[in-house]
């Protein structure tokens, strides 16, 4: 979210001492206490750019992000300062990656200020933009302070799963909690448990486990057990008639 405010201000000096940057490191403005690091880029007031064409782009200036503040969410305070002329719709963007933030219309009229603030995910480099208005002539500058905060670790669900991830890397279909996992009543090891779905083993039966009768599964009066059940009663009629025919001998 860019907020960008419009300050009118008198007797501006002429021009601004400016920091050069060749690079952010964000080696000054530590603070401990708050594990916040702050570094300032500086274009200077007197700065003319002519002629690059209506609605075109001029990179001002480029700055290195070290590799152990890619990442980091900052928060982006700038202010663009006038000189003395007037050249309608010149903005100036601060961008990382893709993220950007504009001071829009900053020459629109003679010594005033333009402030915006939001924040930029940095990437490997910052750079400054000028976006040409209608005049094709550019003579303001700018400075910018970006405050970035210690890249923590948070819990997000993430493919069904709590996982702790750095800040910056949280995307938009992780989630701060993970659904339930739907409970299933398995058989495993002959004993009836109820388990989740997605820790089910491929070893297990689903529902209850079969009736046991001593070592011998009693199996349905269907198919292979209805015949067993035949085949031992065959059998049992068999030895009767034998016995009994033995027995009148």
């Amino acid at each position: 979210m860019i907020n960008s405010t419009f300050v009118h201000k008198a007797g501006i000096a002429a021009t601004i001492t400016g920091i050069a940057f060749t690079s952010l490191a964000f080696t000054s403005g530590i603070s401990n206490a708050s594990n916040t690091t702050t570094t300032e880029i500086s274009i200077p007031v007197s700065t003319i750019v002519r002629k690059i064409g209506v609605g075109n782009s001029k990179v001002l200036t480029t700055k290195t992000v070290t590799p152990e503040y890619q990442g980091m969410i900052c928060s982006v305070k700038a202010t663009a300062e006038n000189q003395g002329s007037v050249h309608p719709g010149n903005n100036l963007v601060i961008a990382s990656g893709n993220e950007s933030v504009t001071l829009s219309d900053v020459e629109r009229e003679a010594v005033v200020l333009t402030e915006a603030t939001g924040d930029l995910k940095l990437a490997d480099e910052v750079t400054v933009s000028l976006v040409m208005g209608q005049d094709d002539v550019f003579s303001a500058g700018m400075d910018v302070v970006l405050t970035c905060a210690e890249d923590h670790e948070v819990e997000i669900c993430r493919d069904g799963k709590l996982i702790l991830v750095k800040e910056s890397t949280v995307t938009e279909t992780d989630t701060t909690t993970c659904p339930t996992p739907k409970e299933v009543k398995v058989c495993r090891d002959g004993e009836v448990i109820i388990v989740t779905e997605d820790s089910v083993l491929d070893s297990d039966r689903n529902g209850d486990c079969p009736e046991t009768l001593g070592t011998t599964t009693e199996l349905p009066n269907t198919g292979a057990g209805a015949f067993a059940t035949a085949a031992l009663s065959l059998t049992s009629v068999v030895t009767g008639v034998y016995g009994y025919a033995k027995s009148r001998r």
